[in-house]
């Protein structure tokens, strides 16, 4: 059975990618917590409709999302499957590790952290996420600190 990925679907898919493309540049600091709204409405109509298809029409989307990209915003990756079904979840984590937030996007995001994918609940969710992006930031901190120790060490012998 070969079908066609629905063309509405296709366009939310690449509109999602640019999102999120989008949600991990600078230019977030001019977003409004209105947009986030938007495009939380968006990620949830994304979610939906590929929770109820099966993987082979999942990855038929995708394919036909991914060509649409390389046409009009080549420079956009495609998120996975996962990421897609899990697509708010992971726009409010790109949003809340972008050093570019402002603060009422910030108190927006800590407000409205509930997912159609989680079964936590909101504060729980955004604690998780908060902890992890910390512990990954000090890991990042640490090792930079080790590097410029040795670099320093080895340039003094």
């Amino acid at each position: 059975m070969n079908e066609e990925a629905p063309n509405s679907l296709v366009s939310a898919v690449t509109r999602i990618a640019c999102v999120l493309h989008e949600a991990a540049s600078p230019r977030i600091s001019s977003w409004q917590p209105q947009f986030i709204d938007t495009c939380t409405a968006w990620c949830m109509i994304v979610e939906g409709e590929l929770l109820a298809l099966s993987d082979e029409a999942i990855e038929r989307v995708r394919m036909a999302a991914k060509q649409q990209l390389q046409a009009t915003h080549p420079d956009v990756p495609l998120p996975s499957a996962e990421n897609l079904i899990d697509a708010q979840h992971v726009l409010y984590q790109t949003l809340i590790s972008n050093n570019h937030i402002s603060d009422a996007l910030y108190t927006h995001l800590s407000q409205t952290y509930e997912f159609l994918t989680s079964y936590d609940d909101g504060p729980e969710n955004f604690l998780k996420d908060v902890v992890h992006m910390a512990q990954s930031a000090t890991t990042c901190a640490v090792l930079e600190e080790v590097n410029e120790l040795l670099a320093d060490d080895t340039h003094e012998k």
